[in-house]
C-alpha cells in the first residue's frame, strides 16, 4: 500500500538523483499523467508513483545497488595523501540562507576558501607560506586582517578540504569524544557500490548520526539531536572523492551541504593572490614575525616542550609573553587535547612585583602545537625589577593539569613607552 511515507521517500529519490534530467522533465511527466484515466478503478497516486518508478530506473536517475566496497573510504583517503592540489566547489544551507563556496589547495601550503554571495565574495581565507589573510564583509563594510601563522611547517599542514574532516570523523570520532569526556554519538557507516547508466560506478561512504551537543560540519551548523548523513561519493578506479554531500533529516533528508572535487589542477595565479577590494580596511599585524624563531627559555613536562619567545614590557609595566607548547609525540595516549584550551602562567620578580594573569589571549595553531600571547596585569611592587621568574601550566586541563614549568631569573627589557605592544607590530592600510 502507498501512503505518504512511500510518498515522500520517492520525491526524495527525485531530488536526490545525480544525473542532470532534461529542464522541466519532472513536470512536463507528471502534467502528462494528470490525464491519464487508468483502469478498474486503480488510485491515481499508485499510478504516478509506479510510472515515476519506471522513469527513476529506467532512464538511469535512481543508483542500482552493486553490493559492498569494503575499504572504499581508506583508499579515498590514502589517494588524497598523494594529491598535489585540489578543486572544490559547492553550496552550504543555512537556515537563513544559501550560500556558494569555492577551495582550492595544495600541497606546497597554499590554501584558499571563498564565500560568495551574488556572485561577489562576503569571505575569503587565504594562506600563502606562514602568511594568513582573512576578508570579510560586515554591516555592508569590507574588513581585512593578515598576519603571520608560525605554526605553519611546524606541524602537519592544512590537509586537503574535508580530508581531515573525513580520517577524524569516519575513523576515531567516538575514540575522540570519550578521550574528551563528552557523549559519544551513534555512529553508523556503510561502505557500498553503486551504479547508474548515465553516472556509472561509484563507491558511496556513508554516515548516519544524531547530533550530541552542537556540531559545526564544513562550516555548516548543527543543534543537539539533529539527524545527519554524510555521503562521499568515490571513484573505484581511481580511489577519488568526486563529491561529497550533508543532509540534515527534517521529515525527509533535506541538503545542508554539497560539494564536488577536481583533483590535481593547476591553480591559476590570480587564485593564488588577493587584493582586498576598495573601501576596505586592511590591519597586517607581524608580531610572530619577528619572535617566532627567538628562543629565551625551553622546558618540558610529561606531555608537552614549553618554549618562551618573547617578553614584551608596556609603560605601565604589563607583561606580554610569548609562549608555544608542542605535544610530545612519544607521550601515551595520543592527541587528546582542546587546542583552544589556553596557557596559564604566574610571575614574580626580584623587584617584589605581583602580578594577575588578563583572560586576554592570542592564539596560533595546528594539530600538535600552538602559540599563544598572554598578558600578565603588573598589581603592585619591582619598581627596580631586572629578572622575573615564570610558571608556565601548558596545559591545565585533564591528564596534564597538574604540569608545569619554570622559567628562573629571565633578563626583563626595558618598558616600551606605549600602552598597546601589540600597536607597536600592527600597520593599518585604508584601499
Amino acid at each position: 500500500m502507498i501512503n505518504d511515507e512511500m510518498d515522500a521517500q520517492l520525491s526524495q529519490a527525485l531530488r536526490a538523483t545525480r544525473a542532470a534530467p532534461p529542464d522541466g522533465w519532472r513536470s512536463r511527466t507528471l502534467d502528462r499523467l494528470a490525464g491519464v484515466r487508468p483502469a478498474r478503478g486503480v488510485p491515481r497516486r499508485w499510478l504516478l508513483v509506479s510510472v515515476g518508478a519506471m522513469v527513476l530506473f529506467g532512464l538511469g536517475f535512481a543508483p542500482i545497488p552493486m553490493g559492498k566496497a569494503p575499504g572504499a573510504l581508506e583508499k579515498a583517503l590514502a589517494q588524497a595523501e598523494q594529491a598535489t592540489t585540489v578543486h572544490v566547489t559547492g553550496h552550504a544551507w543555512t537556515s537563513q540562507q544559501e550560500n556558494e563556496f569555492e577551495t582550492w589547495a595544495s600541497n606546497d601550503g597554499f590554501y584558499r576558501e571563498d564565500k560568495l554571495e551574488g556572485g561577489e565574495p562576503a569571505y575569503v581565507y587565504l594562506t600563502q607560506g606562514a602568511t594568513v589573510l582573512t576578508f570579510y564583509v560586515e554591516n555592508g563594510k569590507k574588513y581585512a586582517y593578515e598576519h603571520f601563522d608560525p605554526s605553519v611547517g611546524r606541524a602537519d599542514g592544512r590537509p586537503m578540504p574535508d580530508r581531515s574532516y573525513l580520517r577524524g570523523f569516519f575513523e576515531s570520532f567516538k575514540r575522540l569524544h570519550e578521550q574528551l569526556g563528552l557523549p559519544s554519538p551513534d555512529l553508523r557507516i556503510t561502505e557500498r557500490r553503486e551504479r547508474t547508466i548515465w553516472g556509472g560506478e561509484r563507491d558511496v561512504v556513508e554516515a548516519e548520526f544524531t547530533v550530541k551537543g552542537t556540531s559545526s560540519i564544513s562550516g555548516v551548523s548543527y543543534m543537539d539531536g539533529d539527524m545527519v548523513r554524510i555521503r562521499a561519493e568515490i571513484d573505484p578506479t581511481t580511489g577519488r572523492i568526486l563529491s561529497m554531500t550533508h543532509d540534515k533529516f527534517e521529515g525527509t533528508w533535506e541538503p545542508r551541504y554539497e560539494a564536488q572535487y577536481v583533483w590535481d589542477v593547476e591553480i591559476p595565479q590570480d587564485v593564488r593572490e588577493f587584493k582586498p577590494p576598495k573601501g576596505t580596511t586592511l590591519e597586517r599585524n607581524l608580531w610572530w614575525k619577528t619572535r617566532a624563531a627567538r628562543t629565551l627559555a625551553r622546558s618540558e613536562t610529561e606531555h608537552w616542550i614549553v618554549t618562551l619567545h618573547g617578553v614584551d614590557i608596556d609603560r605601565r609595566g604589563d607583561i606580554v609573553l610569548s609562549l608555544s607548547r608542542d605535544f610530545k609525540p612519544e607521550s601515551p595516549g595520543g592527541p587528546y587535547w582542546n587546542t583552544a584550551v589556553p596557557v596559564r602562567a604566574e610571575a614574580s620578580d626580584n623587584g617584589g612585583g605581583e602580578y594577575e594573569q588578563l583572560n586576554r589571549y592570542g592564539c596560533d595553531s595546528r594539530v600538535t602545537v600552538s602559540y599563544w600571547t598572554t598578558i600578565l596585569r603588573h598589581k603592585q611592587g619591582g619598581a627596580n625589577r631586572s629578572r622575573a621568574t615564570f610558571t608556565i601550566y601548558p596545559y591545565p586541563r585533564g591528564q596534564a593539569k597538574g604540569q608545569s614549568v619554570t622559567f628562573a631569573n629571565v633578563p626583563m627589557p626595558p618598558r616600551q613607552n606605549v600602552d598597546d605592544v601589540f600597536a607597536t607590530e600592527t600597520e593599518v592600510i585604508q584601499y
